[in-house]
């Protein structure tokens, strides 16, 4: 039989604490809060006939009428290679519509993050890159606002270039931060995060009290934080209010509306 050797208890004690096994970690998540600045009219944006895309004769994404309202979120969805951060470039002015018309409405300060993250330049240190984004900025408030995105100590002096996806989505965040937009636009915002993280976007979205556009396939993503979906289809935006299951409704019933007459050729 195996006997059983009892430790004094202060013996117990430091092999438990230094021997036996290995504490736990606590996982790090991000801890930031986006608000957002002067507020906006009561309109933000407004278009009309719009067609975007690089050719007026053919273009990628077409919409009658398109308007977003302070307070906002919408969630645009379609399929890959329609048109969905072509629709994006346009609504923020980095390309122009190829027909129609768009007007932004008054006070409109618009923060931008992009799948790619181009517009932080890549030579920057992640320190540079924040501090970059508006003048006054400090070392001191950097680190710490970095600390709260999982930058610590010399990570804050890597370069941009060498960070992974998740990490660039993190400095594009602190540059949102320090910048404060009252109008979002994100294109993927979740796409190289874990788990944790993307939760704690999801309630950055929601709790940010300007208005947020974000192109997303995570459903999850649409389903916690958009009061409005646009889909894109058939070289069209169409309007769905509510969340991904009103979205997931509304396209089921359009398919089966579509069906049906099909349906009825064929039992005839």
């Amino acid at each position: 039989k195996s006997r059983v050797v009892e430790l004094p208890l202060a013996r117990k004690q430091r092999f438990m604490r230094d021997d036996a096994v290995e504490r736990p970690r606590e996982h790090r998540t991000i801890k930031v809060t986006l608000r957002g600045g002067k507020r906006t009219g009561d309109i933000v944006l407004e278009a009309s006939q719009l067609a975007v895309g690089f050719d007026a004769q053919r273009p990628i994404v077409t919409a009658e009428d398109l308007e977003v309202d302070r307070g906002d979120r919408i969630a645009i969805v379609g399929g890959n290679g329609v048109g969905k951060t072509t629709l994006v470039r346009t609504l923020l002015g980095e390309l122009k519509p190829v027909g129609g018309s768009m007007l932004l409405g008054a006070n409109v300060s618009i923060g931008y993050l992009s799948q790619t993250h181009e517009h932080i330049a890549p030579q920057l240190t992640v320190l540079d890159a924040v501090q970059s984004a508006r003048s006054g900025i400090t070392v001191v408030f950097a680190r710490s606002l970095l600390g709260s995105l999982l930058f610590a100590g010399n990570d804050v002096l890597k370069r941009v270039s060498d960070l992974s996806g998740g990490e660039r989505s993190r400095v594009a965040l602190a540059r949102l931060v320090v910048t404060g937009p009252n109008v979002l636009m994100l294109d993927e915002p979740t796409n190289h995060l874990d788990i944790p993280s993307t939760e704690i976007i999801e309630n950055v979205l929601k709790c940010f009290d300007g208005t947020v556009i974000f192109v997303s396939h995570d459903r999850y993503l649409i389903e916690a934080v958009a009061t409005k979906i646009w889909a894109l289809l058939d070289g069209c935006v169409k309007c769905v209010r509510g969340g991904w299951e009103d979205f997931a409704k509304w396209r089921d019933a359009r398919a089966a509306s579509a069906a049906a007459p099909r349906v009825g050729a064929e039992t005839r």
